[in-house]
């Protein structure tokens, strides 16, 4: 039978309370949530015959590493890979193996748990867009927007995200957009048809009057060379499908959107640079944005940027690939985060 027994940690001092104390009757008088967190015993040892208790970090040969929590839905303890969290959360206790060493604990090693990736494998954009709502409720940081949209509100964020969709592109267009099932009475969020009228946004160099930028315009309007007094310009998109016809295994193929003068602007373009890697006779994109609304900007942007992956791809002579999209600012607005648990089945 497993002993039970508890370890506390110090809020105020910042240190463990040892089990003798804790068991001591005074000591129990005083004991709350505020001022000790209490962590239990798992009955188990690492592999340097260490008892492992909630909180404690580990690590195996293989550069794996986990924290130690306790599940109230299934009344035990689980273990989650910080590096690469489940769809929900945790991993079996079984799945812990016999090299794994404690490293650490989430008290006396904060930084190393303060950042998060999340990694997520989606089928389509649709799809990514769930997890990412789903993912995001769960390990999302809140804070006070200070600059750029929506200064003074608060939005719920990742530290970071990388999202694979495998296909990224279909048709029609409002097939790459996310559909909110009836019963749940809340608004799509991206409107049928948005593709259509998103596309010019991304793939010419039309720009309204008051727009300091459009995509289109950093990617299909850019200064080649002068002749004489006469400026050239050339599409970004027209320069990299020759390259890539050419060179089909260049790491050269980028599409950029960002100018070191963004930093003056004050609400500098999201979408940073499009990536481009040819493998298999498919064409694969890798867009980075700085920034990124995940209730509606998150599916317009991909299924317009999936368009011009399905452009280039025809251009050239090859099969659409899959989309690998990062961001350190994928986030929901507060105006949203109410949506989004509704959506996600978390309200």
């Amino acid at each position: 039978m497993r002993e039970i027994k508890f370890r506390a940690w110090d809020t105020e001092l910042e240190e463990f309370v040892a089990w003798d104390i804790i068991l001591d009757d005074g000591f129990k008088l005083y004991l709350n949530e505020e001022e000790y967190i209490l962590e239990q015993f798992t009955g188990l040892y690492d592999k340097n015959n260490k008892e492992i208790y909630e909180g404690d970090i580990l690590k195996s040969a293989n550069d794996k590493y986990w924290i130690v929590l306790w599940n109230d839905e299934s009344a035990g303890f689980v273990i989650e890979d910080l590096k690469y969290p489940s769809f929900f959360g945790e991993f079996d206790w079984l799945n812990l193996p016999e090299d794994a060493e404690i490293i650490d604990n989430i008290h006396e090693e904060e930084e190393m748990i303060d950042l998060r990736p999340v990694f997520i494998d989606a089928v389509d954009i649709p799809d990514a867009w769930f997890q990412c709502i789903y993912n995001l409720l769960e390990y999302g940081n809140k804070h006070t927007i200070q600059q750029g949209s929506f200064v003074g509100h608060t939005r719920l964020e990742f530290d970071w995200i990388t999202v694979q969709i495998l296909f990224p592109y279909d048709e029609p267009y409002d097939s790459m957009l996310p559909k909110i099932p009836e019963h749940l009475n809340i608004p799509n969020p991206v409107e049928s048809g948005y593709v259509e009228q998103y596309v010019p946004y991304v793939m010419t160099g039309e720009k309204q009057e008051g727009e300091d930028y459009t995509y289109g315009e950093r990617l299909c309007h850019v200064l080649s060379c002068m002749n004489g007094l006469d400026e050239i310009y050339e599409s970004q998109i027209d320069v990299i499908i020759k390259l890539l016809k050419n060179t089909p295994n260049t790491n050269q193929a980028v599409l950029q959107i960002a100018k070191p003068s963004d930093c003056l602007l004050d609400d500098p373009p999201c979408l940073r640079h499009i990536d481009i890697k040819i493998k298999d006779e498919h064409i694969n994109f890798y867009p980075y944005f700085r920034s990124w609304d995940l209730w509606g900007g998150f599916p317009a942007n991909l299924a317009g940027i999936a368009v011009l992956q399905k452009y280039m791809a025809d251009e050239i002579g090859l099969r659409v690939g899959s989309m690998i999209a990062s961001s350190k600012g994928l986030h929901i607005y507060d105006y949203a985060e109410e949506l989004a648990k509704i959506r996600a089945n978390k309200s």
